[in-house]
């Protein structure tokens, strides 16, 4: 007599959705842009690096630029956690982790970013996905 198969458990999913298998992972890559300055006769633009963090769980983007003191510009939150689209007002269609990689310039809301460098974890989930950083 063969012995019996064990019943099959259903609320264990075989497949994990991304909101459960990416709970809490986040990568971030560090970018600046330029921003154009018109008040001054020293200086023409300046260079402002930011933090671009991108959520696997929701493929929501967040960026932020670190505040420096009595600076005089407005600095912290750039864009609130959200989906980015790649082209405004098509939903439809929005940034993913497969868009993002080093030395590239990306388009958020008419604002060119420059991506230059990413934080180790993100280094280890491109080589993980098989997918080449530049």
């Amino acid at each position: 007599m063969k012995g019996r198969n064990a019943p099959e458990n259903d609320s264990i999913p075989r497949v994990q959705p991304p909101w459960l298998k990416y709970d809490r992972q986040v990568l971030r890559y560090y970018a600046y842009f330029q921003e154009h300055v018109v008040e001054s006769r020293l200086e023409n633009y300046r260079i402002r690096p930011v933090y671009i963090y991108y959520y696997l769980a929701d493929e929501t983007i967040y960026i932020t630029e670190k505040k420096i003191e009595n600076s005089g510009i407005p600095q912290g939150v750039f864009l609130k956690r959200q989906k980015v689209p790649k082209v405004i007002g098509d939903l439809s269609d929005h940034y993913t982790w497969q868009d993002l990689n080093i030395a590239i310039n990306i388009n958020i809301y008419e604002r060119i970013f420059r991506i230059y460098d990413c934080d180790a974890f993100t280094k280890e989930f491109y080589n993980y996905m098989d997918c080449a950083l530049n």
